[in-house]
């Protein structure tokens, strides 16, 4: 396996840090430099976020698309805004979709849904429409929690069943009856349509992935009409630790130490971004002695919001080729704000192969 440390936009290359080629002694120890102490991992981090800042990106990840818009795709065909996207076609607006059919508003879809409408979490479903978590269900509308069930219309938590309005049994001449009824006022009242209103979620979209993918503060939530948690979970000064004394290696670091080095497993951290507690498993310090890779300073939710900061936003702007003489446009992740060299798939293989 090639090795390469703080690279981008290299093919058929071994032993290069930084984009430039080092012997394999040399690339040795510049890993174990980098990975000694947790200031020299940040460090390396910074300077590798300001290099790939010059660097040249092809517009959208996307194999083996034919005519689609979005981010991180692979074997589709005519999808429109889709992100996290595989082997779907004739979609638009999904996200982390596989295998999804004429379907629109759609996330977390799975194993061949197909005529669904605004659905969030689907597997083997057909014509689902304004529903929550469906699973091989068909003719579905305004449900929650539905498994193995056929018409069934504004109920929740119910398996195996055909024919039920708001988790009542009815036959198939009442239900189509009161379907209609209903579906008549709320056409009146104008919600028709609309997707279960966010202020039923039992969350606060600062709780939930959401505000991994879609940042908002919380007056942009609420202004749509979202829930908020003013606390989240977690505990706050009672590290046993003060920031600054977290060790800067591994090697520091034991469980049930003889020599009167941190026995890390018996203390409590404080997350240097939120300022949350945390504490270190002795399977997640095994990895990190494993891999030689010093403790971290911030808790699991910073580094996971740290992570997706590093991903491509769900969101479109309409660009073009910034290869000299290239007039090829196209819709991109990448913001005209960024300083990142976009080119259009062409001209991006022709640079970079």
């Amino acid at each position: 396996m090639p090795k390469l440390y703080f690279s981008t936009n290299l093919r058929h290359k071994n032993y290069h840090i930084f984009n430039k080629p080092v012997s394999k002694k040399e690339f040795e120890q510049k890993r174990k430099e980098i990975l000694s102490s947790y200031s020299n991992l940040e460090k390396a981090k910074k300077e590798f976020s300001e290099f790939k800042k010059k660097a040249i990106v092809k517009y959208a990840y996307q194999i083996k698309c034919h005519n689609t818009t979005g981010d991180y795709m692979y074997n589709c065909h005519d999808v429109k805004y889709g992100f996290d996207t595989e082997n779907s076609k004739n979609c638009r607006y999904v996200a982390d979709a596989e295998s999804t059919i004429d379907c629109w508003d759609m996330n977390n879809t799975y194993y061949k849904p197909e005529l669904n409408l605004d659905v969030m979490g689907a597997l083997q479903t057909y014509n689902v429409k304004h529903s929550v978590y469906v699973l091989t269900s068909s003719n579905i509308e305004y449900c929650d929690s539905v498994h193995n069930c056929e018409s069934c219309f504004g109920f929740i938590g119910l398996k195996k069943k055909k024919y039920c309005i708001l988790n009542k049994q009815y036959s198939k001449e009442e239900y189509e009856k009161l379907k209609e009824i209903i579906i008549g006022n709320m056409k009146k009242e104008g919600v028709y349509g609309d997707f279960i209103s966010p202020e039923l979620s039992p969350f606060g979209y600062n709780e939930t992935l959401a505000q991994s993918y879609i940042p908002m503060n919380e007056k942009e939530a609420k202004e749509k009409n979202f829930n908020w948690q003013d606390k989240t979970t977690g505990t706050y000064g009672k590290e046993t630790i003060k920031e600054g004394e977290i060790p800067e290696t591994i090697e520091d670091v034991s469980e049930n130490p003889p020599d009167g080095r941190v026995d890390i497993l018996k203390e409590i951290l404080v997350c240097s971004d939120c300022k949350k507690n945390f504490r270190i498993t002795s399977a997640e310090l095994n990895f990190y002695k494993r891999m030689h890779i010093p403790l971290p300073h911030k808790d699991f939710e910073c580094r996971h919001k740290e992570r997706m900061s590093k991903r491509n936003p769900r969101k479109l702007w309409h660009r073009k080729c910034m290869k000299s003489g290239c007039n090829n446009e196209f819709e991109t992740a990448y913001s005209p704000e960024r300083t990142e060299i976009v080119y259009c798939e062409q001209c991006y293989n022709q640079e970079v192969y």
